[in-house]
């Protein structure tokens, strides 16, 4: 395992539009139509996928809809969030796809290839799935990690917020194991299921990448709320500027209409005192 502190993206700033979205995800995640899957951060080459499934840069603040893919470069990480507040550490060279639901409980992430790192919230109704083209492995509020190159797959469970069934792994060819906190999953590429024990170091390693995962999620959560407010408070000041510019532009206007109306007034005047100065010379003339 790397050192988490090395993976951490350098500030990205996302467009207004990215932050609405981010904001609805993160603070009202009830009322959005479909489960999103923020992004929070990415090192190196992160790239994602669009709803035309074409490979652009993946940035800090981008929200993946269930369907869509995220794939990693060498040297490379990025942090994603779901709705539910489950995160997972996506290594360098790893490919995985948000599998579209059957409801709105499922959580599933197909592992094409590569090493991810879990936080998964519990969910008493629908288990959180890793899988990869060996297998399949349900989880429910566990921490640890799922690793595959695509026929040999390890599976850690380090820590459960459960105490029961507290995991799963199902070979392809229909071999079930269950799982319990510190258990281990060991698939080979021959196709044989062992259990073992986690090694210290191991589970040493995952302990620090999630705390260091949850620091990270907890900052970044507050730098975009800090930068919603921020946005917030310069659209406010930015709609005052328009009202009071408004209400200058009316003001002048009416002071406008106001002259234009004291001009036609004077000029209505003039116009009856000449008349009326016509009419008398007029009279005058058949006096005479």
């Amino acid at each position: 395992m790397c050192k988490f502190q090395r993976h951490f993206s350098v500030y990205q700033k996302p467009t207004p539009m990215t932050y609405f979205f981010t904001l609805l995800c993160i603070f009202f995640p009830l009322i959005a139509t479909a489960q999103t899957i923020l992004v929070l951060q990415t090192k190196g080459t992160v790239e994602r996928t669009t709803a035309a499934n074409q490979w652009i840069v993946a940035k800090r603040a981008d929200t993946l809809r269930l369907g869509e893919r995220l794939r990693t470069a060498r040297n490379a990480q990025s942090i994603v969030r779901f709705d539910d507040g489950s995160i997972l550490r996506i290594a360098e060279h790893t490919e995985v796809a948000f599998v579209k639901p059957k409801d709105k409980s499922s959580r599933e992430v197909n592992v094409v290839k590569g090493l991810l790192t879990y936080d998964v919230k519990a969910n008493p109704n629908e288990p959180f799935r890793f899988k990869s083209p060996s297998g399949v492995a349900a989880i429910k509020g566990t921490t640890g990690s799922f690793e595959t190159d695509g026929k040999a797959t390890n599976f850690i469970v380090e820590n459960s917020d459960t105490k029961d069934d507290v995991a799963e792994f199902e070979t392809a060819r229909g071999e079930k194991k269950s799982l319990g906190v510190g258990e281990v999953a060991v698939l080979n590429r021959a196709g044989k299921l062992t259990l073992r024990q986690i090694l210290e170091e191991e589970r040493r390693a995952i302990q620090n990448e999630i705390n260091e995962m949850r620091k990270a999620v907890e900052e970044e959560l507050r730098k975009i709320k800090e930068e919603v407010e921020q946005m917030r408070r310069e659209t406010q000041q930015q709609l005052q500027r328009d009202a009071d510019s408004l209400k200058q532009n009316l003001e002048d206007l009416k002071r406008e209409q106001q002259k234009d109306a004291d001009d036609t007034k004077r000029e209505i005047e003039k116009l009856k005192e000449e008349m009326e100065k016509e009419k008398n010379e007029m009279k005058k003339l058949f006096d005479r």
